[in-house]
């Protein structure tokens, strides 16, 4: 109705836009209606056209424009408004003052999209800006605000892209250190704070494989452990943790040979097979791991083994095309030797020769 009352010379109106659109946009994020999300849009960049540079409004309608730009990229994948939503961040902190308090946030939100369209187009400045932006978010807020431990979990996130990317070892120190500082700063009650100790898991076992020192490999059980502890049986995240912590215990007992390092990577490896379906992401790498596990456990233990329920459900889950297939089809024909040899059935050894040319193919 203000709107309606209004017309473009009328120097409120670019206000009433500004909360149209927010409230359009949190009835999209309530029901999903793309045409909230439009309006929304639309309504801001009208904000922005209306309003005069020097007006200190008008940052405030950038940033919020670069918000749902964003997500309408990230809803719909449309190239355009992820270049447009960098345009308009780049803006706002360009028109942010160094000692203004929402830099920081700017910073922050500037990065996040930067790397994002590292992560969709490939080049390599665009990560470098990321990581630029958002160790200035870092810095500006040294450890006061109440969101420093999101800027440095972002700000290790991109540390680790460009660890992937470029493969310098070093970079990974400075992901452990950022994902060690975010887990500090976040209580024990917060649902991020297992995040950061996952992350900080994962990176420090990427460490352990590429330079080898087993004190790597016990800070990510012991970090992952935690994670893991921290979250509820109905949190959807918790499979991804058990998943993550049986495969460093896994390493450590290929490394170390400790049993009970054996023994724990299958009961967690059991209980994210558990609470998965089939349609779950990281469910072929689980059951493939489990199976494989169990195999070592019969040949550690001369046990029989169990492990060709694990592995056949494996090769049922990898698509002809998957790069994986013929390695879950030669594990389980592994699984089917030591049982042949075990027990000596005749369609045992069937099915290893089956599996086998099959991988081969």
């Amino acid at each position: 109705m203000a709107l309606k009352l209004t017309d473009d010379k009328y120097p409120d109106r670019s206000i009433y836009l500004c909360n149209l659109s927010q409230s359009q946009q949190r009835r999209f994020e309530c029901f999903g209606e793309p045409a909230d999300l439009e309006a929304s849009i639309s309504n801001l960049r009208e904000a922005v056209q209306l309003t005069d540079d020097n007006h200190p409004k008008k940052v405030i309608y950038i940033s919020n424009l670069a918000s749902g730009q964003q997500i309408r990229f990230e809803q719909y994948g449309e190239l355009t408004d992820l270049e447009n939503a960098v345009s308009n961040f780049r803006m706002a902190v360009k028109h942010t003052a160094r000692g203004h308090p929402d830099r920081p946030d700017r910073l922050f939100r500037l990065g996040l999209v930067e790397r994002s369209r590292f992560e969709h187009l490939g080049e390599l400045i665009n990560l470098e800006a990321s990581i630029l932006n958002l160790q200035e978010a870092v810095h500006l807020t040294e450890n006061r605000h109440s969101n420093a431990s999101v800027y440095l979990s972002s700000l290790g996130l991109s540390q680790q892209r460009r660890f992937e990317h470029l493969g310098e070892v070093t970079e990974l120190q400075n992901c452990i250190s950022n994902w060690q500082k975010a887990a500090e700063l976040t209580n024990d009650e917060h649902p991020d704070k297992s995040t950061h100790l996952s992350n900080l898991g994962l990176v420090q076992q990427c460490r352990f494989e590429h330079l080898g020192e087993l004190a790597d490999l016990e800070d990510s059980i012991s970090n992952l452990l935690m994670a893991v502890e921290l979250t509820n049986d109905s949190d959807p995240r918790k499979p991804n943790y058990l998943c993550s912590l049986a495969y460093s215990q896994q390493s450590r007992f290929e490394h170390v040979g400790e049993l009970i390092d054996l023994e724990d990577s299958i009961s967690n490896l059991r209980m994210a097979s558990e609470k998965t379906n089939d349609e779950y992401t990281g469910r072929l790498r689980c059951v493939s791991t489990l199976g494989n596990n169990l195999r070592n456990r019969f040949i550690r233990l001369g046990e029989l083994p169990r492990s060709r329920t694990n592995l056949r459900k494996t090769v049922q889950l990898a698509d002809d095309e998957h790069v994986g297939k013929p390695m879950y089809l030669s594990n389980l024909a592994l699984s089917l030797q030591y049982r042949f040899k075990h027990l000596g059935e005749l369609i045992d050894l069937e099915d290893t020769l089956s599996n086998w040319q099959e991988a081969a193919c």
